[in-house]
């Protein structure tokens, strides 16, 4: 027991005084669940009508509510600066009762102006349905530096269980 200790102890204490800068990587993909979405409203959230899991977030009112989600970036330059670098985001959703999903992401901010496309689909109790935003190019539309967002409007008893966000090009580079 000991000796594994020891060897556990070195080897931690080896990955940590390495230090050793991180080379940048092309194409990133990361998964995310919505629990950690917010209410997104321009009253006071009710989070009796939101149920935030780590499997997502549902709506539990009777009628339509709205959650904002971030989209973490770690793209050395905007979505599009470089060509083929674009970005996508696919989200997963669950019915329990007929309804409507719809999402809008957001680049850009209120300073340098912001770009935005919305998508809905719709479906049955029990379907899995899927939103898909794919080769966003932000440069195209003028915007650099742009920070995301979505905002889902979810219907009754609808699930936002997840999204990805994959990232197309020089990713994680170390600014000088």
């Amino acid at each position: 027991m000991l000796k594994r200790t020891s060897l556990l102890m070195s080897v931690a204490a080896a990955l940590l005084a390495s230090g050793l800068p991180q080379s940048a990587q092309a194409n990133d993909w990361k998964q995310y669940s919505a629990g950690g979405c917010a209410p997104y409203t321009t009253g006071t959230p009710n989070y009796d009508e939101l149920r935030f899991r780590s499997d997502g977030v549902q709506n539990q009112a009777n009628g339509y509510r709205y959650v904002i989600c971030p989209v973490v970036r770690d793209a050395d330059n905007t979505w599009g600066f470089n060509g083929a670098d674009t970005g996508s985001v696919m989200l997963s959703f669950r019915t329990n009762t007929a309804g409507t999903f719809q999402c809008t992401l957001t680049g850009g901010a209120t300073v340098g102006g912001s770009y935005s496309t919305t998508k809905s689909v719709s479906g049955n109790p029990g379907d899995n349905l899927y939103i898909n935003f794919t080769n966003v190019d932000l440069w195209a539309e003028g915007l650099s530096d742009a920070p995301v967002s979505l905002v889902c409007r979810l219907p009754p008893k609808g699930t936002l269980a997840k999204y990805h966000v994959a990232e197309n090009g020089v990713t994680d580079d170390p600014h000088p």
